[in-house]
């Protein structure tokens, strides 16, 4: 079935990505003893940072050829501190060890969190993981691992979508404000502020040149209040009244547009379902603000955990109403 419409292309591609993208994961910790993923490995707990980095079951190990085929291959680590843990004197141990096993070799920080979770993610040797474990102040360690968002719906030759997820279905559910009875509901965003945790969003798309409606939470000055409490995204920038603040967390740099790739684009269609406030083009909650927060490299469109911790550790400062943060394709299911 394809729609003709160019008012629908937005909410159409958005709405069959979300349909076949895995909910997000963070990272896989490196267990005592393990050499290899474990059988019948379920993806980490999501909603409770806490439970999703200390829980032993049902998580996997990383496997034999990441540290053994090269154990000095420098890998990304996140490492999460014991609550009363110095973060200077952890760093100092870490690297104590990590040099016991690579002389000349050092952990470097790359970047630190502490609404999230207290702890760092930083680059090691891959060999180095058991023993940065064992660090005194050390609560829990995990290998990062680099996921994929995909759009698996692309535009025909006359701009609709063809989709082989839509084939059998009730034409009724190919429309998010069907789905949604959005019709029936009386709000509609005011006040609100939503987070796009995603591939970036094009802040220049007709999708959201409308006005908002009522009085939008967070003015120039409001986001200019909390920029010394934010980490990551200090340097992050108010675009407009739609757009309040973005910041790419995973160039770290302050342009939150999406890279042209085939991908990029995931983010401005989660966006303008959520939020599309244009004449034709109209979201779920056209009148919310929405905080932009890219976390894949426009360089190949990787998804870092570490880049999605630091967005989510801001999240916990900006405050925003709701949260979406985007879902990888790397095997990982919920």
């Amino acid at each position: 079935m394809s729609t003709k419409k160019p008012a629908a292309l937005l909410a159409f591609v958005g709405a069959c990505a979300l349909a076949v993208t895995a909910p997000a994961t963070l990272a896989s910790p490196v267990l005592p003893g393990s050499s290899g993923v474990s059988d019948g490995a379920a993806a980490l707990p999501t909603g409770d940072i806490d439970t999703a980095l200390t829980s032993k079951s049902g998580q996997s190990a990383p496997s034999s050829t990441d540290t053994e085929a090269d154990p000095a291959r420098v890998v990304g680590v996140i490492v999460q501190l014991e609550d009363s843990a110095s973060r200077e004197g952890t760093i100092n141990e870490i690297n104590e060890a990590v040099a016991s096993l690579f002389p000349g070799a050092s952990a470097q920080v790359e970047r630190e969190y502490d609404n999230v979770m207290s702890g760092f993610s930083l680059k090691a040797p891959a060999g180095a993981l058991d023993a940065i474990r064992r660090a005194p102040g050390v609560r829990a360690v995990f290998l990062e691992r680099e996921g994929r968002v995909s759009d698996v719906a692309t535009p025909d030759a006359e701009g609709g979508i063809e989709s082989s997820q839509t084939g059998g279905q009730d034409p009724a559910n190919l429309s998010a404000h069907l789905m949604m009875h959005i019709d029936q509901v009386a709000q509609k965003g005011e006040g609100k502020v939503i987070a796009v945790i995603d591939t970036g969003v094009d802040m220049t798309h007709p999708a959201f040149t409308g006005e908002l409606a009522g009085t939008p939470p967070l003015t120039p000055q409001k986001v200019a209040a909390m920029t010394s409490q934010l980490g990551e995204g200090k340097t992050g920038v108010y675009v407009s009244q739609k757009f309040p603040f973005a910041y790419d967390y995973a160039d770290g740099d302050n342009d939150a547009s999406p890279a042209k790739t085939p991908n990029g684009s995931h983010g401005t269609h989660v966006a303008g379902i959520a939020a599309g406030n244009a004449d034709k083009i109209v979201g779920t909650a056209p009148n919310t603000q929405v905080i932009v927060a890219k976390v894949t490299r426009s360089e190949d469109d990787a998804l870092l955990d570490s880049a999605l911790l630091a967005s989510l550790d801001d999240m916990l400062v900006l405050h925003p109403d709701v949260i979406n943060p985007v879902a990888r394709l790397d095997g990982w299911h919920g």
